[in-house]
């Protein structure tokens, strides 16, 4: 990470005590703020589930420098931060909807210099001929992709031939699609931030996608394992930074500021690909926070916020490359169909013979020694679970994928995972 710049967390912290009297957090879970709560003044978050329970308490409470952090760009957002008297800081609604509108990725990269997969879009209700399809992209595989963002994966099929195109259309052919060629090749992530007038590169993950042992979906995203420039390669990592900057770029163009992310692919051949922007933070993005904690820099969250709040934001330049300490997470999802009778709380666990039990300590991933681990739940008992819902994310200070691997997971992972999945019970 020699050359990039960042901006140091004391400073950010500064100015954020200087330009804020409140920072409030609305987001669908609580694990993506990780490690903000430590460090960001005046930080609060609520969960979208919580906010009208909390409107009575917030209401009322007075200052003018009130600002509000969340990712979801609709007008239930708007109205949240208007009643409790808060800015918030989130580009327009349209131009999220456009970054993030997968048909639109290659027109996008094409304006920042990028070159995309070879891929078609085809308008909604054509239902085109499958088997041309196919010919016009030799009869290789490929991968059809709904429009929609944040989908963990369920917007993404992977076709081999054209009985199966012809099911994907008959099945989604009322929206706009994209089929681009399938490449084999690594998933890695990079996280971002657009200011007035600089794009701030972060660090890189390996994504787990599909791993069998987490979904039975070829496209879900599995989690994330945090990952040096060294073991990428230099060429690599320059590849996925540059990519990262130039995106950046184009999106301030188009009238976006604020955090976003990349999904990646490294071919066989060590070319790197777009594969999607996510004009959000990323699932990957509490591991990001405290790498960046750690290494002394303003977590993406502040770095986000400053964004909004000054025209030009203070960068440092590394000397050195920051160690990045080995963070990892996977997701696991429902594998049938049923209601949840009993399900973990999240919280910090160990690893005992007999399953897994809480730890002692604050459920963050700053304090965890090397044999605990964080577990998130997303559902609760009385809950129906589809096969595709996700029941919790882990998240460790140790490797969860052997290195230099895809996603083939360890053997200590597989044990965590096991006695994870233990905990929850389902009906008769």
């Amino acid at each position: 990470m020699i050359g990039l710049s960042y901006v140091p967390l004391s400073k950010g912290v500064s100015l954020l005590r200087e330009h804020t009297s409140e920072i409030v957090w609305r987001g669908r879970s609580l694990f993506l703020c990780g490690g903000c709560d430590d460090v960001l003044p005046f930080f609060r978050v609520s969960t979208i589930s919580d906010v009208d329970s909390e409107l009575e308490s917030t209401a009322h409470s007075s200052g003018t420098r009130r600002v509000a952090l969340a990712f979801e760009a609709d007008e239930k957002t708007r109205q949240w931060a208007a009643r409790r008297g808060a800015r918030l800081l989130l580009p327009p609604q349209e131009v999220v909807s456009h970054v993030g509108d997968k048909t639109c990725l290659p027109e996008i990269l094409e304006c920042a210099n990028l070159r995309p997969i070879p891929s078609s879009l085809y308008e909604a209700g054509s239902y085109p001929d499958a088997k041309r399809i196919l010919l016009e992209f030799d009869g290789a595989s490929v991968v059809v992709q709904r429009r929609a963002n944040n989908l963990t994966g369920r917007g993404t099929w992977l076709v081999s031939d054209w009985r199966e195109l012809s099911q994907v259309f008959a099945e989604w052919g009322e929206e706009r699609l994209k089929v681009s060629r399938y490449i084999d090749g690594i998933l890695l992530t990079i996280s971002g931030c657009v200011g007035h007038a600089q794009t701030i590169v972060s660090a890189i993950s390996k994504q787990f996608v599909g791993t069998p042992r987490l979904t039975c979906f070829w496209g879900a995203h599995c989690g994330n394992q945090l990952i040096k420039s060294a073991e990428l390669g230099d060429q690599i990592a320059a590849l996925c930074f540059d990519a990262c900057k130039k995106v950046g770029d184009e999106l301030r163009r188009r009238g976006f500021l604020g955090v976003f992310g990349l999904d990646l692919l490294q071919s066989r051949e060590n070319k790197v690909f777009v594969v999607e922007i996510n004009p959000r933070l990323q699932s990957v993005s509490s591991l990001v926070n405290v790498a960046e904690i750690e290494a002394g820099m303003l977590p993406l969250p502040g770095v986000h916020l400053l964004s909004f709040l000054l025209e030009k934001m203070p960068l440092t330049t590394f000397a050195d490359a920051p160690a990045v300490p080995p963070l990892s997470q996977v997701v696991l999802y429902a594998r049938r169909k049923g209601f949840i009778s009993e399900a973990p709380e999240s919280g910090r666990y160990r690893l005992e013979e007999g399953g897994l039990a809480p730890a002692v300590g604050p459920p963050s991933l700053r304090y965890l020694s090397n044999k605990e681990a964080l577990v998130w739940s997303f559902v609760k008992s009385g809950e129906y679970a589809q096969e595709d819902t996700r029941l919790c994310v882990l998240q460790t200070r140790f490797h969860l994928a052997e290195q230099g691997s895809q996603s083939v997971l360890t053997d200590t992972a597989l044990k965590w995972i096991d006695a994870l999945e233990a905990l929850f019970k389902y009906l008769a």
